[in-house]
């Protein structure tokens, strides 16, 4: 004993510690001990089938759902301006300007006349005139298919001097354009010579091949087999009048470059094939333009005798009942009338003015009211267009209305870094107390299940992830069961129960815990999740 007071005296820091230390050990089991003894009770809520609704709130102002300018859509002078209606109330329709209509008149009666006639059915001296018509439509077809024939048979008799003696001047001997007889003259006239002659070769092939063809050519063959020839005839003619311009050119440079006359002679020929040629072209491309011409004429000769007799083409008549309508817009366009129900707040123009497109005429605004609220980009992802909401007003106590989901900025607006979006709520009611500029509420239905098992949501608990509440097995001290639950939706009191419990259930929403020292304070555990008290983990663990 000697030896611990001893050790107490040297060391009285150290020993003051250690005393410390055992008293506060001693008071921790004294304390959990005497808590211990004390007694837990249950507060319980019934598992209910009840309506749960899930809201969004938000802040906001009321306005005029419209405010517009009322422009004029056509150009004239105002007859008529309705003066006495300038800030007061009108109806949508009512007439505010009237602009001079003499033009749209007229147009609007031609309109008329056009569909009239393409509807009226046709008398016997019309139906007549069309049948005399379609007869001389067809007799001009059949001299344009003759005619033809006669222009291939004379251009054969026009392309065989022209390629005879084209065919002399390349190849004969003393052929002022032979090759042998151009080479000395350079080899830009040679050139000359050989695109000539290269573009000569390819007419003559293409003539050979057709006057084959033309053998069996007759004129009693079909219409379609003579337009055939005429087309080909040209083609031909064409591809000689190349080679005829070609080889003038190669004949005025060699020329040029003898200056002799020896090539007079062939500047002669090309000048009487160039005329031929071009008289032969100019047959064969009238007798093709007729013969299309032709077929035209009756198409359409065909189509307005079939209009008399069956009468018009649905679709003519449906274009033309179109063009109708539109004259008829046109015509309303130059009465100028309020486009809604609400005020005319102001008239912009006099009596004697004249107006363009686009002159405003005077402003409305809206008696309908609507309401703009912003939301964070959390709450603005669960609402969407067409939404239910209730509106009440920090200026009309006890005022409660419904609204409408009207629109959703699709791009929000950062300030401070915080993004915010634009929502604008339709009154389904109209209030004459409900002014512009005043203070709005919203509360948005995102969500609502009717006739669904519910439960406070202080009787919800987590574990590990999972959903648990705990449900009674007896008395309010007899300790509950935990039970696995499956959840849906939640608003501020209540939590849909998918799955795990029954209606009539009787579920833990508080625990009390209290101890024998009338210092230790009770327990409570009522947070959804999990309680307060602890980690999270639904185990309760009560305070000293």
């Amino acid at each position: 004993m000697k030896k611990i007071k001893h050790f107490i005296i040297k060391r009285k820091l150290l020993s003051g510690i250690i005393i410390l230390l055992i008293l506060i050990i001693s008071y921790s089991i004294y304390s959990r001990y005497s808590s211990s003894s004390g007694t837990t009770s249950y507060v319980y809520a019934k598992a209910e089938i009840k309506d749960i609704v899930t809201t969004i709130t938000g802040t906001g102002q009321v306005s005029a759902s419209d405010q517009v300018d009322i422009k004029s859509k056509v150009s004239g002078d105002i007859i008529y301006l309705n003066k006495e209606i300038n800030g007061t109330n009108i109806a949508k329709g009512t007439l505010i300007a009237k602009i001079d209509t003499r033009d749209a008149e007229i147009a609007l009666e031609n309109a008329k006349i056009a569909y009239e006639k393409l509807v009226k059915p046709a008398d016997q001296s019309t139906l007549l005139q069309n049948v005399s018509n379609l007869n001389d439509a067809l007799a001009n077809n059949k001299k344009s298919y003759e005619d033809g024939f006669n222009a291939v048979t004379d251009s054969l008799v026009d392309f065989p001097p022209i390629i005879n003696g084209l065919n002399s001047m390349f190849y004969d001997t003393n052929g002022y354009l032979k090759s042998e007889n151009i080479r000395n003259l350079g080899i830009t006239a040679l050139n000359y010579q050989s695109e000539a002659g290269i573009t000569f070769d390819k007419a003559k092939v293409k003539y050979e091949n057709f006057l084959t063809q033309y053998k069996n050519l007759s004129r009693n063959d079909a219409t379609s087999t003579i337009e055939s020839f005429v087309t080909d005839a040209y083609l031909v003619a064409r591809n000689i009048s190349e080679a005829v311009k070609s080889a003038q050119n190669a004949i005025e440079y060699a020329r040029k470059q003898k200056s002799d006359t020896t090539g007079d002679s062939a500047a002669s020929n090309i000048t009487a094939w160039t005329s031929n040629i071009n008289s032969t072209l100019t047959n064969l491309l009238n007798a093709r333009t007729a013969i299309a011409s032709s077929i035209q004429n009756i198409t359409q000769r065909n189509v307005e005798l079939n209009e008399l007799v069956i009468g018009a083409d649905e679709l003519d008549i449906r274009s033309q009942l179109l063009n109708l309508r539109q004259k008829e817009y046109d015509y309303q366009n130059y009465f100028i009338r309020a486009p809604f129900d609400g005020v005319l707040a102001r008239i912009s123009v006099k009596s004697t003015d004249s107006v363009s497109s686009g002159t405003v005429i005077g402003t409305m605004v809206s008696s309908q009211k609507i309401s703009n609220i912003t939301l964070n980009e959390v709450d603005v992802a669960k609402v969407k267009v067409g939404q239910k909401v209730k509106l009440t007003f920090d200026a009309i106590d006890g005022l409660e209305i419904d609204g409408t989901v009207n629109t959703v900025d699709l791009v929000g607006t950062v300030s401070q870094g915080v993004v915010n979006y634009n929502v604008e709520i339709t009154h389904d009611t109209q209030d004459e107390r409900i002014k512009s500029g005043m203070s709005v509420s919203a509360s948005i239905i995102v969500d609502k299940k009717q006739n669904v098992l519910t439960v406070p949501n202080s009787a919800i608990k987590t574990q590990l992830r999972s959903n648990y509440v705990e449900v009674a097995t007896g008395a309010s001290t007899t300790p509950p069961t935990q039970r696995r639950v499956q959840i849906g939706i939640t608003n501020d009191t209540l939590t849909e129960i998918i799955s795990g419990i029954k209606e009539g259930d009787r579920v833990v929403t508080r625990t009390i815990t209290t101890g024998a020292n009338k210092n230790t304070a009770p327990t409570i555990f009522s947070a959804t999740g999990a309680n307060r008290s602890n980690t999270g983990s639904g185990v309760r663990i009560p305070r000293n």
